[in-house]
């Protein structure tokens, strides 16, 4: 007794067709290519590629902003009453937009948070534009 199963499809139902000693795969509906996107559906992917504005806070005054090559990360630092306003937005092409707002009193701290900053492994030249303007922003303002 042997335990290989042989199975047998009929014409159409196996994942090849073989005519003429040839084997011709069937393509699935799945498998076809994508259909085009709506009028509404490509303006709103087309915004979210659009790279991402300065907020209206950091718009109201003078802002140094720093961001990658690509502007899917940029950083705005900005002089504020206790010491310096750093906005860290991400945005992908696709996916969610997250902004950051974070509020540093000491060249200390700062230190302590752009050594835990990931992008100093991504981008050293966008963190080493980071550390160097955000150190002018706090000597400026105390």
């Amino acid at each position: 007794m042997s335990s290989d199963k042989k199975y047998r499809y009929k014409r159409g139902h196996a994942p090849f067709d073989v005519q003429d000693g040839s084997a011709h795969r069937r393509i699935d509906v799945i498998e076809e290519p994508a259909r085009p996107l709506g009028d509404k559906r490509a303006a709103l992917l087309a915004r979210r590629r659009r790279p991402a504005t300065m907020s209206r806070a950091s718009a109201s005054q003078s802002a140094r902003v720093v961001s990658s090559a690509d502007a899917t990360l940029t950083f705005s630092l900005r002089q504020a009453a206790g010491g310096m306003l750093v906005e860290r937005t991400h945005c992908r092409s696709l996916g969610p937009r997250i902004v950051l707002r974070m509020l540093f009193d000491s060249p200390e701290r700062f230190d302590r948070w752009c050594a835990s900053e990931p992008v100093r492994f991504d981008d050293p030249m966008l963190f080493d534009q980071l550390c160097r303007h955000g150190h002018e922003v706090l000597c400026s303002s105390g």
